[in-house]
């Protein structure tokens, strides 16, 4: 298994700027979530070739069953992460060609997969904002309009 690239998901659009505190609201960056990219790779040769084979067979199997994760189904995954995906990357000869090269090996029987939505998301307060009061604006309501 190796890691050959790291990408911003860009399909999700969860911004809440504001999180509420006890008097005031904190004003902090949206959660960046990523891929990652991920190649499994057979490292059979010779007679044990055909195990290799197998064992790329047995790892698609369990992630067309299992093609997400979450804490009902992986529990000591990362309270902060609501889901994940595992999802199968079609990848052109030349782009394997590639990958493989970059990675400074010689071609093996792969797959490669997508890790998605694998959020990060600072803690950091940039501001803090404070909620309207007064004026005829009420926050209940049902309550009645001052006149």
């Amino acid at each position: 298994m190796g890691l050959y690239n790291i990408t911003r998901e860009t399909v999700i659009s969860t911004y809440a700027p504001a999180r509420p505190g006890a008097d005031a609201f904190a004003i902090v960056q949206p959660p960046l979530y990523i891929d990652l990219h991920i190649v499994f790779m057979a490292n059979f040769s010779g007679r044990n070739y055909s195990d290799g084979l197998a064992a790329i067979s047995r790892l698609i199997a369990y992630f067309q069953q299992t093609p997400w994760f979450s804490q009902a189904n992986a529990p000591d995954l990362d309270p902060e992460i609501d889901k994940i995906t595992m999802e199968f990357a079609n990848l052109t000869p030349s782009e394997v060609n590639h990958v493989v090269g970059m990675l400074g090996v010689n071609y093996l029987p792969s797959v490669f997969y997508k890790l998605r939505m694998l959020p990060f998301a600072s803690t950091a307060m940039q501001a803090r904002t404070y909620p309207a009061r007064g004026g005829s604006v009420s926050e209940a309501p049902d309550a009645p309009v001052a006149s």
